[in-house]
């Protein structure tokens, strides 16, 4: 009997493992997505569209649509057709058909998005296809979610500039990792600070430099997120498309002081966006 326990634990907890590593394998997330609604014309005057969504990663689309007649007197039964579609394309991925008054019917539209090709914009379809009471109808989107690519943010230590002078901070693995990793993706990096610089009511203008391996990748030349008066344009801002085949070396960032004054309180936030992986 003690034998069969320690068995039967043993395989229970192999199987959970089993669980644990393959939903690992799969690491997706999801963004949540809330369409208005929208008014289907008569089958004799087209379809009817929905707002696009952007879905940025692999992974199952489930949607649901609801539709009814548009009458308050609910002049009898009508035919609807709803459509998912990518936006640029006019291939339907996944379709229902309702036969309804004006009493809501719901249905899901269900398509999982094969490969990195195929993320991208996309819309729902909606028309009228009855031939005998072609009435104006409605429909409804609850809220959803879309697989998605979760960002990575976080900030660097707070330092301090001297005027004509140049520091170089290190792009951090922790406690939070804000190097690139994955296939690249795309870093953004603001700053704020605080300065004077002679009769510029704006403040200092940096000049800040990402690096990898030591060498300039992207530069950027402006003014504090947190600048208040003046003129501060443009808004220090660097935004960067790093490759696959650059996503490994040592990433920093320098930052040079202005020629007319020293910047304190300079705190720098990385922003790394993976793109999607096959």
């Amino acid at each position: 009997m003690e034998e069969h326990s320690r068995i039967r634990s043993t395989l229970i907890i192999s199987t959970l493992a089993l669980v644990i590593a393959m939903a690992g394998a799969e690491p997706l997330s999801a963004k949540t997505v809330k369409l208005n609604d929208v008014n289907i014309p008569r089958t004799y005057e087209g379809p009817a569209f929905s707002q696009s969504f952007i879905v940025s990663n692999r992974g199952t689309l489930r949607i649901k649509v609801g539709i009814m007649v548009q009458s308050l007197l609910g002049a009898g039964q009508s035919v609807y057709v709803a459509e998912l579609m990518r936006t640029n394309d006019t291939m339907v991925l996944a379709s229902q058909e309702y036969f309804v008054t004006t009493n809501l019917n719901v249905k899901e539209l269900i398509y999982t998005v094969p490969d990195c090709g195929k993320t991208g914009s996309y819309r729902i379809r909606v028309r009228n296809t009855s031939t005998d009471n072609p009435q104006k109808g409605v429909a409804t989107f609850p809220q959803f979610t879309v697989p998605d690519l979760d960002p990575v943010t976080g900030p660097l230590s707070t330092f301090s500039v001297g005027q004509g002078l140049t520091v170089d901070r290190s792009i951090p693995t922790q406690p939070i990792n804000l190097q690139p990793s994955g296939s690249g993706g795309k870093m953004l990096i603001t700053s704020t600070w605080t300065s004077i610089c002679g009769v510029d009511p704006a403040g200092c203008r940096l000049t800040f430099r990402l690096k990898r391996n030591g060498t300039t990748v992207a530069s950027s030349n402006g003014y504090s997120h947190n600048a208040l008066f003046g003129n501060a344009s443009p808004r220090m801002t660097i935004n960067y498309t790093v490759p696959a085949n650059q996503v490994s070396g040592t990433w920093s960032l320098q930052v040079a002081g202005a020629g007319s004054g020293s910047a304190t309180n300079v705190k720098p936030t990385v922003k790394f966006t993976p793109v999607c992986q096959n």
